[in-house]
């Protein structure tokens, strides 16, 4: 309409060249948008695996690493009082074998991931009952401490403290 075919087709590989423009600098825009407003931020907390820090007291007392066997999937380092271990993307599960005498099960998985978690495990033994206290505590992307307790008591020598489904 109004024009020759060549000056049509000009036109029209103008108009494509312009939208393919348009679009890249649209999602050029978009992605640094992205992480001028903590894309970084973002991807951090909600992308990486956490370290979770795990302590354990043995009637009142702090354990050496050395007093104990732990077992995990997940890395971990002999921090001397404590073990460091990886939070695998919200789920740190492992084992504790204390003096070859008692197995605890320790641990959570949950819907989030927090990167700092700090585990207190409280074992008190006494006339053939072991009692286990896991204490969780751990920072949310709000910045709200959180602290969660599960307790349980045993007569014989296998005890499980691990909290399935935890979620803030």
């Amino acid at each position: 309409m109004g024009g020759s075919i060549k000056e049509n087709k000009q036109n029209r590989k103008r108009l494509k060249t312009c939208l393919i423009i348009t679009t890249i600098c649209v999602f050029i825009t978009t992605y640094l948008a992205f992480f001028a407003l903590d894309g970084f931020g973002y991807i951090s907390r909600h992308f990486r695996s956490g370290v979770t820090y795990l302590t354990v007291y043995y009637n009142g007392e702090l354990l050496e690493t050395t007093e104990y066997g732990i077992t995990s999937e997940l890395f971990n380092e002999d921090l001397e009082n404590a073990y460091k271990l990886d939070s695998n993307y919200g789920k740190v599960r492992g084992q504790i074998n204390l003096f070859n005498e008692y197995e605890i099960e320790f641990g959570f998985l949950n819907t989030n991931n927090w990167h700092n978690v700090y585990i207190r495990l409280d074992i008190e033994a006494n006339d053939g009952h072991i009692s286990v206290k896991q204490t969780i505590c751990f920072e949310t992307d709000r910045k709200l401490f959180v602290v969660i307790e599960k307790e349980e008591i045993s007569s014989n020598n296998k005890i499980t403290v691990f909290m399935d489904g935890i979620w803030y």
